[in-house]
């Protein structure tokens, strides 16, 4: 699986590559995040994630995220860093596969998967599948996300992840996300959610977070959302 993915990468940068003169930025972004579990305000994350997508043609084109988090209890800081290779079947479809790597507590992991993307206007949705190393165990995970634009200015939407470690931890992230666009380049967001994981008891812990994203370069928003484990950990 991990050769195919691997390949597929391979296979559409060299697609892209006649054209390397021609490449244009697709869409770019800055996005400035805070949660925290709402019962112990001192497991919390701040992180700071980057992204561009570079277009090489009008199917063809190649994403990069770079991320860096910090997690409030344990006082560790974190990096996630992944590259996509994405095929515009037209305007409001896309495939991709991506290949990346999370650094946590000093250890690096990587991580996997394919992905797609829907974005009719009002109606933008994604969904992934992903898998990877992390330690010595073998993981895996999925998610989507939906959001409506509901006029110009505000936002709806919600978005779940699972992941599972080896069978021996798993978490499920479920979130409900309203937005406000304060101009043209700049989105405002919060979030109230709730994570189920097997270390926290029978229970699952509600969370909240907030943030502002910034599109760059006035070409909108890369395709897709970022991966691996960190992003679905609301605080450590």
């Amino acid at each position: 699986m991990k050769k195919i993915l691997l390949g597929s990468l391979a296979v559409a940068t060299t697609l892209a590559a006649p054209a390397a003169f021609a490449v244009e930025l697709n869409g770019a972004s800055v996005d400035l995040g805070y949660s925290a579990f709402t019962d112990d305000g001192d497991v919390n994350k701040t992180d700071l994630n980057s992204s561009v997508e570079l277009g090489f043609s009008p199917n063809f084109a190649a994403q990069i995220d770079l991320g860096a988090s910090k997690f409030g209890l344990t006082n560790e800081d974190n990096i996630n860093a992944a590259l996509h290779g994405i095929y515009h079947l037209d305007q409001a479809t896309a495939f991709g596969a991506f290949y990346g790597v999370d650094r946590i507590a000093g250890e690096s992991n990587t991580f996997y998967g394919l992905e797609a993307a829907y974005d009719t206007g009002p109606y933008e949705t994604q969904g992934y599948v992903q898998f990877g190393d992390y330690g010595n165990e073998d993981f895996w995970g999925a998610g989507g996300s939906l959001r409506y634009a509901v006029n110009a200015s505000f936002g709806l939407g919600a978005s779940y992840d699972y992941a599972d470690i080896d069978n021996a931890f798993s978490a499920q992230r479920f979130a409900a996300v309203a937005d406000y666009n304060v101009n043209d380049s700049t989105r405002l967001y919060a979030e109230l959610g709730v994570l189920d994981s097997n270390d926290l008891g029978a229970d699952a812990e509600p969370f909240i977070g907030a943030g502002v994203k910034v599109s760059l370069g006035g070409a909108g928003e890369p395709t897709f959302g970022n991966r691996g484990l960190i992003g679905l950990l609301p605080g450590l």
